[in-house]
């Protein structure tokens, strides 16, 4: 079998796992959806991944990518929930919400396998760390899911959604403000007469 990748959400999470994947298997294996099918069509554009819709991906995906905004994940539970029901291949979800717990998950998407992830934008060019956990995925599945993403860089297991959450904060936001935090020493220097470089 031939496994396939569905990107829900192609914004900046969506889009960059997208775009590693796609250099990293047969662009005809990754499908992508938005609700800007401009985002999309974009994405088309830079790896030829395939457009389609979530209720597509919902259908016919191995790995199910959640890459929207945690407060929109009601509207995409509304729109793929019952197609996920309704299925007869396995398939795993992979969240790339940020702080949506388990509980929320399996309540908004039904009770499937599950993977949350704390990835960050440089899996675009593989050099990501990507902290996740598991919950219900067998370990046929959770083997194939870290062949997989080798692709994006490291890859981290946690013990827990405690654990997780903290990845989040320390992998996710704290190099961007390590780097507001240097900028602003530069701006300080240029202020005191100093040459930016």
């Amino acid at each position: 079998m031939t496994t396939t990748f569905g990107f829900i959400g192609c914004g900046n999470m969506g889009g960059a796992f997208a775009t590693v994947f796609a250099r990293a298997y047969d662009s005809n294996r990754i499908f992508v959806a938005d609700q800007s099918s401009e985002k999309a069509e974009a994405l088309l554009e830079k790896t030829g991944c395939v457009v389609c819709t979530a209720r597509e991906i919902a259908e016919k995906c191995d790995f199910i990518f959640l890459c929207v905004q945690s407060q929109k994940l009601d509207t995409l539970s509304a729109e793929i929930r019952t197609v996920l029901s309704a299925r007869k291949s396995p398939f795993v979800l992979v969240s790339a919400a940020t702080g949506v717990s388990f509980a929320k998950l399996h309540a908004l998407f039904g009770d499937h396998p599950v993977i949350r992830t704390a990835p960050n934008l440089p899996v675009s060019i593989g050099a990501g760390v990507v902290a996740y956990l598991a919950d219900g995925v067998d370990a046929e599945k959770l083997s194939l899911f870290t062949d997989c993403m080798s692709c994006t860089g490291m890859l981290r297991p946690m013990r827990s959604e405690h654990q997780l959450d903290a990845a989040y904060a320390l992998s996710g936001c704290a190099p961007a403000f390590t780097g507001m935090f240097l900028e602003a020493l530069a701006d300080a220097g240029v202020k005191c007469d100093l040459k930016r470089a």
